[in-house]
């Protein structure tokens, strides 16, 4: 189907596209601009939640908890000065709390400055008193307040509805407008998604303009030529439209990864078009037009372009199976753009090249071959020969360094470390952690099944006892929960006396100093703490843990510990977003995983359909799984996480890699099919592919080049990662797949035998293999055994006991028959040869079919080949593939019908008498004719012929052909009783008998007739009442040789039609008295 693909629908296609370039043209050109329009409208989402594992326990656990105690969504302003008690800091303090309590969908603002204003309503306190009854209280260090108080903390809480880069602009605005002496920054989850949205959009309109230009300069070092370079970037350019401009009509939206999109079609797209341009400038030199220039460029590469988009589909779409929404939305967008690439190099493309085809006659330039002349590749064909092993060997030794490398991967999902240690937020998370306690929330959620469990005093401890171990942990800063703000209420309430700083000592305090809490701090801040029936609590930790491990040990040390603590009446869970992204980490490893197994079992898949052969499929994953080494490898040994971005690599190198494996692989077996050697094809193959691969590969590694620039950190990382691992697969395609292909052979069974046989398809020259699929062939032929037979060597002899049946494959084998009754001396002298069995012939079939013995015997005349199936070849193929054994006995019963028909037909014409009459039959009475005619002529001699012909006009004998039979049967015994030992008598039909009456003369003509009468007479054949007539007709040899009609006499068959035609009919049967009494015409 894919070579019709190739040859009738691309053909038809360039040929319209060869007549009418510029209609075609502009018909792309105004779908492009419709589709782009509406690139303007496209949307970015880069929230972190986007981050996180779609569908799993922990994160529904996560969003329980919100719906429990509210978002955490929570800005955090540092202000740095010299003394926060100061009036100057303390005012503007107070000036920005109140600035920020106006922004909209902020639900709370916490500073120094609101708790003075909650517990100071008359606003008398001093500074200086307002600092005392603050130290006492642990609850606002570290959280409010720096250790050096010269830090102070403002937190923003934001509700659901909030607009948080809104948010984040007007308290940035407010921020520029602090007084001098002051410095201030906002931090915390938000601003991550703030700052991946702002590197987000400016990557999208930086990154491919640079990869642009990168590759333009590449291109035009390739060509030499303006005019060549631009082709290339203008299909790109229209691919890359519809991918963006399809994405903003179906409403896909854009995020952190999404943006390497262009940057993959911009490089991606560019290998597309170089292998079809290179290979229609090759045929410039060679086709006379362009529309024959097209069609042979494109029969070369349209197969193995879609097969490489197929496999890059498939690799980038195993993604997929990674349950995180920002990568499975890559997959989906890269995806499409490869289509879309596909679809423009079909379409846009040869348009282009139809419209420069004048300007690339008159140049006649060849692609740059700085990268590898025939020098170079003379000496890498010696290079792989030469030292097959020692690469073998040096590919092993490299491979288990790079496995030890792989087992050093981390895998890292926390956000902040997507950022560079350069860019601001980087800087100002860290900067944080010197001052105040970190901005990254953990929550432990304690629940009890009673209701108001945590009005009590017992329960009061159990989270005090939690969060002492808490605050022990590595990374956590700080702890808050309902116990810490009892205590302040306490403190408040009891006049900030520091002995009452401490929590309340019986049940019913713990009531009274709730109730005072809602009027004090508010029931929003209750219910950060304590679930409505006060039987579900949460401590909240205010951590610096940026690392997914980091989370994950923390999340360890605190199950370890509420185990060896465990009450009955409690239960404990930790959460959090970022335990919800370390988490995932194990998703993103499987996801991992699965996708890479995907990818490589859909090209395995791809491959082993195009050659049938396992071995092939093996040496390319073998070839192809090298640059997926190199990357892993690299980022174990040089300390890359294994995140977002860079868990794309593998799919992504691996989809790509196996589109040079695939050219070559095509290229190679054609060369093989040519040459028929390994060494010779790998020669041929690499002279015609090395320069499209070289250049492919240094477009598409300086196109992903171009992401180092990016800020966000696995951006860049993936731009280097593909950078070594498009190097290392070009080491992979022109060094590694020769050496293997070396050894193994690219043609299938069914190939070989097609070459055999002279490149016609088997299915039409072997009658076995009639009907039957390619991949039924290829099983039928792999389960056969091929054998070689020399010259007078028999393949079985008359009388052996058939188990085998074969099918030539090359030379010529006689089928000979033995008289059994022949000395066994002398029967090599009397062989006789029943049938020539050449190329295509099957040969044994009716024995294995009975298991009896050979009636024949079978001998090579020249040397040959056969492919024998034995009765074990035949069960296995029944047992294992039985539509395929159907269709083969199906096949064995026609060719053994058809055998059957010849037979009988041969048997038929070696036989000269007819079945029913025992006169010469047909052609044997023909042949005899055409030799007296000759012989007549010879002699000059006289020659009679004579017609005698039966009708049944009323259809007496229709319906009762066995009284015909016998009729005739009398009427023929009748004329041989009457003719002479050198007459020849003979039935032309079913009806007419013929006799040749040689050198007759008048005298034996009478005879003849009289006896013929007599004898009809006496068999009552003239009997009136079987209303059936009796005739005949005769020309003597004297009529014919006055027509002088040379091509009458040479044909017998005509002698009798012109006889029938011209020759006057008697009557025999009607009376005695209407017959002559003498021989008519004498």
């Amino acid at each position: 189907m894919l070579e019709k693909f190739r040859f009738l629908f691309f053909s038809r296609w360039l040929s319209n596209i060869a007549d009418k370039p510029i209609p075609a043209l502009l018909v792309i050109v105004f779908l492009t601009i419709l589709i782009g329009a509406k690139i303007p409208w496209l949307f970015f989402s880069t929230s972190v939640k986007n981050l996180i594992v779609d569908d799993v326990p922990e994160r529904h656990q996560y969003e329980e908890f919100k719906t429990l105690f509210g978002t955490d969504e929570v800005i955090h302003v540092v202000l740095k000065g010299n003394d926060v008690f100061t009036p100057a800091y303390f005012d503007q303090l107070q000036h920005l709390s109140e600035n920020f309590e106006q922004i909209q969908n902020v639900d709370r603002v916490i500073s120094l400055s609101q708790v003075k204003k909650s517990i100071d309503f008359q606003n008398n306190w001093s500074l200086e008193h307002f600092k005392k009854i603050v130290l006492p209280v642990s609850i606002f260090q570290r959280y409010l307040i720096s250790p050096d108080q010269r830090v102070a903390g403002i937190t923003l809480i934001l509700n659901e509805q909030a607009d948080q880069e809104a948010v984040s602009r007007i308290t940035n605005a407010y921020l520029n407008q602090i007084s001098e002496g002051f410095q201030g920054y906002q931090i915390g989850m938000p601003l991550v998604s703030i700052a991946l949205s702002k590197y987000a959009r400016r990557d999208f309109f930086r990154l491919p303009f640079f990869t642009n230009l990168i590759i333009a300069l590449l291109l035009l070092i390739f060509f030499k030529s303006f005019v060549e370079m631009v082709i290339p970037l203008l299909t790109v350019a229209v691919a890359g439209t519809w991918t963006m401009g399809l994405a903003a009509w179906s409403g896909l939206t854009m995020n952190m990864l999404t943006v390497v999109v262009p940057v993959l079609i911009i490089a991606v797209g560019t290998a597309y078009c170089l292998y079809v341009y290179c290979a229609f400038r090759e045929c410039i030199s060679t086709c006379d037009d362009v529309k024959s220039a097209l069609l042979s460029a494109y029969s070369r590469t349209a197969y193995p372009t879609v097969i490489a988009v197929g496999t890059t589909i498939s690799g980038i779409i195993s993604l997929m199976a990674t349950p995180i929404g920002a990568i499975r939305q890559f997959s989906g967008l890269a995806c499409l753009g490869i289509l879309a690439l596909m679809v423009a190099v079909l379409t846009f493309l040869p348009c282009l090249m139809v419209i420069v085809w004048p300007t690339l006659r008159k140049r006649q330039a060849k692609v740059s071959d700085c990268f590898f002349s025939s020098s170079i590749v003379d000496k890498l064909v010696n290079l792989i020969v030469g030292q097959r092993r020692n690469i073998f060997l040096l590919l092993i030794i490299v491979s288990l360094f790079l496995l030890v490398g792989i087992f050093r991967i981390r895998v890292e999902t926390n956000p902040l470390s997507y950022f560079k240690t350069s860019t601001p937020l980087h800087q100002q998370f860290h900067d944080i952690y010197d001052h105040l306690s970190g901005s990254f929330p953990l929550h432990l959620k304690l629940k009890s099944d009673e209701d108001d469990f945590f009005l009590s005093k017992s329960a009061i401890d159990i989270l005090s006892d939690h969060q002492r171990f808490l605050e022990t942990l590595p990374g956590i800063d700080k702890t808050l929960s309902f116990a810490d703000y009892l205590k302040l209420v306490n403190y408040v309430t009891n006049r900030f006396d520091p002995l009452f700083y401490k929590l309340p000592e019986a049940d019913y305090e713990i009531r009274m100093l709730t109730n005072q809490f809602k009027t004090i701090l508010g029931r929003d801040i209750l219910k950060r703490y304590i679930a409505d029936d006060f039987a579900t609590a949460n401590i909240t930790m205010l951590t610096r843990l940026h690392s997914a491990n980091g989370f994950l040990d923390a999340e360890k040390m605190i199950q370890k510990f509420c185990k060896r603590h465990e009450d009955k009446k409690v239960t404990c869970h930790t959460t959090g977003f970022g335990m919800v992204m370390s988490l995932g980490s194990q998703h993103l490893v499987n996801g991992q995983a699965w996708s890479l197994l995907i990818t490589l079992f859909i090209i395995f898949l791809f491959i082993h359909l195009m050659f049938l052969s396992i071995k092939i499929g093996v040496v390319a994953m073998v070839a192809n799984l090298f640059p997926i080494m190199v990357s892993f490898g690299a980022m174990g040994w040089l300390g890359i996480d294994l995140s977002m971005g860079t868990c794309l690599i593998a799919s992504i190198v691996l989809g790509l890699a196996v589109d040079d494996t695939i050219h070559y692989l095509v290229r190679y077996k054609k060369a093989y099919a040519q040459e028929m050697d390994s060494i010779a094809a790998m020669r041929r193959t690499l002279m015609h592919i090395s320069q499209p691969i070289v250049a492919t590969t240094i477009a598409i590694s300086a196109g992903f080049s171009i992401l180092m620039i990016s800020s966000f950190k696995p951006t860049a990382v993936f731009g280097l990662l593909m950078m070594l691992a498009m190097a290392s697969a070009l080491s992979g395609g022109l060094i590694i797949l020769p050496a293997l292909l070396s050894k193994v052979s690219p043609i299938t069974l069914e190939e070989i035998f097609e070459l055999r046989i002279g490149g016609t398809k088997l299915q039409q020259k072997v009658p076995l293999l009639k009907g039957m699929t390619r991949f039924q062939v290829h099983r039928i032929l792999k389960t056969g055994l091929i054998r070689s037979i020399d010259p007078g060597v028999y393949l079985f002899e008359q009388g052996e006991v058939a188990d085998s049946m074969y099918v030539v494959i090359s030379g010529v084998f006689d089928a000979i028959m033995i008289d059994p009754a022949v000395s066994p001396e002398r029967r090599e002298f009397l062989p006789k040869r029943v049938n020539r069995l050449e190329v295509g012939d099957v040969i044994g079939e009716m024995g294995i079919m009975t298991s009896g013995a050979r009636c024949v015997s079978v001998v090579a005349a020249v040397r040959g080949e056969v492919l024998e199936l034995s009765q074990t070849h035949l069960e296995r193929i029944c047992l294992l593939y039985p539509r395929t054994a159907s269709r083969f006995f199906a096949n064995i019963n026609s060719v053994l019908t058809e055998k059957l028909i010849k037979a009988h037909k041969s048997l038929s014409q070696s036989c000269s008498l007819d079945a029913d009459t025992g006169i010469l039959n047909r052609e044997a009475f023909l042949s005899c004719l055409n030799k007296e005619i000759s012989r007549a002529f010879r002699f000059n001699n006289s020659m009679t012929l004579f017609l005698l012909e039966f009708d049944d006009p009323d259809n007496k004998f229709t319906g009762k052909p066995l009284n015909a039979e016998r009729f005739m049967c009398e009427l023929a015994d009748a004329v041989s009783g009457c003719a002479r030992e050198i007459d020849t008598i003979g039935r032309l039909d079913t009806h007419t008998i013929a006799v040749i009456l040689v050198r007759a003369t008048a005298s034996s003509k009478n005879k003849f007739y009289r006896s013929l009468k007599n004898a009809l007479n006496k068999k009552n054949i003239l009997d009136v009442s079987t209303d059936a007539s009796i005739s005949y007709r005769f020309i003597d040899l004297s009529c014919l040789l006055e027509l002088d009609n040379s091509p009458i006499l040479s044909d017998p068959v005509e002698i009798i039609n012109f006889s029938k035609q011209h020759a006057e009919r008697y009557l025999i049967n009607e009376a005695p008295k209407f017959i002559p009494d003498t021989f008519p015409g004498n």
